[in-house]
């Protein structure tokens, strides 16, 4: 909790010493993407505010009674292309989790192998309560390489107290063909540090025709501009070709952010009691642990995730 006053000046050094050098690195390899993509000859000059590549990496850690426990990493990365365009930018992702309908971490039916997507992102349409972007990439799964397009709509929308977002991904592949989650969300300020949120998310899979619908109620209250915690009750329901649609957990429990050194530096915890099918909805303990850092741009996660739906 108070680990940024525990950090030596020297150790501070050292950390932003690194953290300044791989930053560098990624400028420097996100202008040569976008020469590449470009007109070699052109004047383009690149400055500070042009820069907004950034990388997140965090491992994270679950441990559930009568599961083994789970380990992962997962990464976030955008490379900005302003010379080719400003609405462009080069991003590669963990798939497994970054889809995921369990935000904190549902990792029971994950592959243990890699799973990324690598693509362009073009933001066609950018506005305050409307974004539309589509997408080309590749799936790397372990040596497997599956070509994919996509689709993102999001709308934002205001009724009185509450605002809505409706969100759509979609996206095609080669192999694994349809992947779409559709999101209704509902949020309400019950005063200016908290709020109450209403989740729900459909997504459908070609893949082993799976279905999956997810109503969440969270309280979410925002500490700083640096922590958040939220508590929330979660139902899970699951349809595939070999069941029909079941609940196959109930979740109870609460999430906390803490962007503890800097602006770049976090960590978060999430306990909470799961109610699975497979043990006939008896309540076991789940925790989920990450430790995250980020180069390049800021993304104030502590805010971001307050304000945002998704």
């Amino acid at each position: 909790m108070h680990a940024d006053s525990n950090i030596s000046d020297e150790t501070s050094i050292h950390y932003e010493q690194y953290r300044h050098d791989i930053t560098h690195f990624l400028h420097e390899y996100s202008e040569a993407v976008d020469q590449f993509l470009s007109d070699t000859n052109s004047s383009y000059h690149y400055k500070n505010s042009s820069q907004k590549t950034s990388l997140d990496l965090s491992p994270f850690m679950v441990f559930e009674d009568n599961r083994d426990a789970a380990y992962r990493f997962k990464v976030r990365m955008a490379l900005k292309l302003p010379r080719t365009s400003k609405k462009l930018q080069l991003s590669f992702e963990d798939f497994s989790n970054s889809d995921s309908v369990d935000d904190s971490g549902n990792i029971a039916d994950l592959p243990i192998q890699s799973n990324y997507l690598l693509g362009l992102e073009y933001f066609s349409y950018d506005k305050k309560l409307v974004n539309i972007n589509t997408t080309a990439g590749l799936n790397i799964n372990n040596s497997k390489l599956d070509p994919y397009v996509g689709l993102t709509l999001r709308k934002q929308l205001y009724l009185n107290t509450w605002h809505v977002t409706l969100l759509n991904r979609f996206k095609y592949f080669l192999h694994l063909h349809v992947d779409n989650r559709f999101e209704v969300n509902f949020g309400y300020f019950i005063n200016g540090t908290t709020q109450l949120q209403l989740l729900n998310s459909y997504r459908y899979k070609d893949e082993a025709y799976t279905n999956e619908l997810t109503h969440t109620i969270r309280v979410h209250k925002l500490i700083s501009e640096r922590k958040n915690i939220y508590t929330d009750m979660s139902l899970y329901k699951l349809k595939n070709h070999k069941q029909a649609f079941h609940i196959a957990y109930y979740k109870v429990g609460f999430h906390y952010h803490n962007t503890f050194y800097k602006q770049w530096l976090y960590y978060e915890a999430s306990p909470s009691l799961m109610f699975r099918v497979e043990n006939k909805y008896k309540p076991t303990a789940r925790i989920f642990l990450s430790m995250g850092i980020i180069f390049g741009a800021h993304h104030r996660h502590s805010i971001n995730r307050f304000y945002s739906n998704y």
